[in-house]
């Protein structure tokens, strides 16, 4: 007579099976929120950038001076309370009134939409409430914006506004994986999320 073998898995070939499924899935996990942390970076950069040379060829274009400001509601510039995360304007400055304030005969060109959750949009002490073109085309004060995510440097973006008041993306010389801004002529690390 012949015995046949039980078919299926023995309790060990299933916890086996099970554990390489949870290793794999938590790969998975862990690339997934990484690609999806620098696709929210990626974007709110660009997009700020993009904002930044509308308003600066606008200036250019229309011979007035153009500011950019944080804004929570859109239509006018947000205070002490209100992040550059929060949302942003860009207007015609007609008056060149600094600090800015839109009035009313001044046209609001483009809305800047509150980024991602997690995600923040934080200036050095030069921009902390707006920026402003000028006809020529430089900027009222030269600065860094520093885009992260959750606070973390790792992996974070920058935008340094130069002398000539044009915009760039900081870069990472040294490969810390931390972007570098200009001071005194030279490339450093932005040192925080909060005040780079």
């Amino acid at each position: 007579m012949v015995t046949r073998r039980p078919s299926g898995l023995t309790l060990i070939e299933l916890l086996v099976t099970l554990g390489l499924i949870v290793v794999l899935l938590t790969i998975a996990v862990a690339g997934l929120e990484f690609f999806f942390r620098r696709s929210r970076l990626d974007a709110a950069a660009s997009n700020f950038m993009t904002t930044l040379n509308f308003a600066r060829s606008e200036a250019i274009r229309t011979g007035v001076t153009v500011s950019v400001c944080k804004s929570r509601n859109g239509t006018s510039c947000g205070d002490s309370g209100v992040n550059w995360e929060d949302g942003w304007i860009v207007f015609a400055n007609l008056d060149d009134d600094s600090p800015v304030v839109v009035d009313v005969n001044e046209p609001i060109l483009r809305v800047g939409p509150p980024l991602a959750k997690g995600v923040s949009l934080r200036p050095n002490v030069n921009f902390s409430r707006f920026l402003s073109y000028r006809p020529d085309g430089r900027a009222n004060n030269i600065g860094t914006f520093a885009i992260c995510y959750n606070n973390r440097l790792a992996g974070a973006k920058s935008i340094t506004i130069i002398g000539t008041g044009r915009a760039r993306f900081g870069i990472d010389t040294n490969d810390d994986d931390i972007p570098e801004k200009e001071e005194d002529g030279r490339s450093v690390n932005i040192e925080s999320c909060t005040n780079p």
